[in-house]
Order: structure tokens, then C-alpha cells, then sequence
């Protein structure tokens, strides 16, 4: 590693190269990218949402009317919006559907925020318990959910957070579904999953909490 850390150093090196040496000397992806971090840093966007976009597409829509309505009934009741933490965990770099979603949920009544990439389940849990969330989302495309998000769900009930519900999005093999909800996920969402009927899934999930208060 410290043959890395040289290589990252110096420009003129080429870093795939030196990355794959280091992989056949028993260097694992997590620790190759643990050097780069320490020379490079990590790479943070702040993540803003676009509202607007579904609103304009699908204003006259019956279904996207119903979820508008449903939110200012929710938001009248409990004096606020939604808030709805959307959280990538591990070391998932994609994101560009976790804006689509962010999208969608916002021009439908809900307060959204995402976190920056590469999180930890503890981390996610502070950031849940630290902006008062009343869900988070987790979004996984590499599989990396069957360790990940039973430990986000461990560290909300550690935070005193067994309250939110938890929704998990993205590609999730079907034999994991039983396994993701006995861990304390309440919804799982598929590819190609219409959001419009995903925010009134995620009302109706809210709403039932209220009932069982």
C-alpha cells in the first residue's frame, strides 16, 4: 500500500496500474480506495433537489393529484411536510436515479433531503436523528444492502429512532425481500417502480403509523 500511496503521489505514475499491482499483492477495493482518499480526499457534492419537473409533466394527472392532496392533508395535520432522508450507503457511486426520486417524492408534498455518497449506516442514522426524518430511503444498485441496511436499522433503534420507517429502493432480488423486511424495512421498490404510486404507498405507510397512535 505504501507502493500506492507513492504512486498517487506522483503524476506522472499511472494510478490504475499501481491499483492493480496492489490488488494482485491482496489489497482489497476498500482499502486501494482508502489510499486515494488519504492523497486525493473524497469527493463530496452538496446534493440539491429540482422541484418543478413532475409537477409540469404531471399536473392534469389523476393519480399525481391524489398523492398532491394526500401530502397537504398530511402536512395540515402534523403542521409540516413529510421529511424523507434519501441515503446512499457503502460504496454505491450512483446517483443519478436517487435525483429522479428526490424529484418526484418533493413536487408531491414531501420535505426531501440526500445525503452525499459513500455513507455508513451510522452515519445515515446521525443524519436521520440530527434533521428529525420521519423516513429514510435507502437506494442500493450493487447488492450492497444485505449487510448495509440491517445495520442502518440496528443503529436507528440504537438512536432511539425504531419509529421511522425505512424504505429501500433500487435493484433487490426478490429472495432478499423477506429478509430486508424481518430486518425493519417497511417498503421495498423495485426497477421501474411508478412514482407516483410509490408516494402513495409511502402516505399510506405514514398515515397508518397515525392510526396506530
Amino acid at each position: 500500500m505504501t507502493a500506492l500511496k507513492k504512486a498517487a503521489l506522483d503524476k506522472k505514475t499511472n494510478l490504475l496500474e499501481a491499483s492493480v499491482v496492489a490488488a494482485h499483492h491482496g489489497a482489497t477495493l476498500g482499502e486501494i480506495s482508502e489510499v486515494l482518499v488519504q492523497v486525493f480526499g473524497r469527493y463530496q457534492p452538496e446534493p440539491t433537489g429540482v422541484t418543478g419537473v413532475y409537477q409540469a409533466e404531471l399536473k392534469t394527472q389523476a393519480s399525481f393529484i391524489r398523492s398532491v392532496s394526500t401530502g397537504e392533508s398530511w402536512a395540515k395535520k402534523n403542521g409540516r411536510k413529510p421529511k424523507i432522508l434519501l441515503a446512499k450507503m457503502g460504496q454505491d457511486g450512483h446517483d443519478r436515479g436517487l435525483y429522479a426520486v428526490a424529484a418526484a417524492l418533493s413536487d408531491q408534498g414531501f420535505d426531501v433531503k440526500m445525503t452525499p455518497l459513500f455513507q455508513t449506516p451510522e452515519q445515515v442514522g446521525y443524519m436521520v436523528q440530527n434533521w428529525g426524518a420521519d423516513l429514510v430511503s435507502i437506494s442500493s444498485m450493487t447488492n450492497g444492502h444485505g449487510a448495509l441496511v440491517p445495520s442502518l436499522c440496528q443503529w436507528l433503534k440504537k438512536l432511539g429512532l425504531g419509529h421511522v420507517k425505512v424504505i429501500l429502493g433500487g435493484i433487490i432480488p426478490e429472495n432478499d425481500i423477506d429478509s430486508m423486511k424481518a430486518h425493519g424495512v417497511d417498503l421495498i421498490f423495485g426497477p421501474g417502480t411508478d412514482l407516483t404510486s410509490a408516494a402513495q404507498d409511502i402516505y399510506q405507510l405514514l398515515n397508518e403509523d397515525i392510526k396506530n397512535d
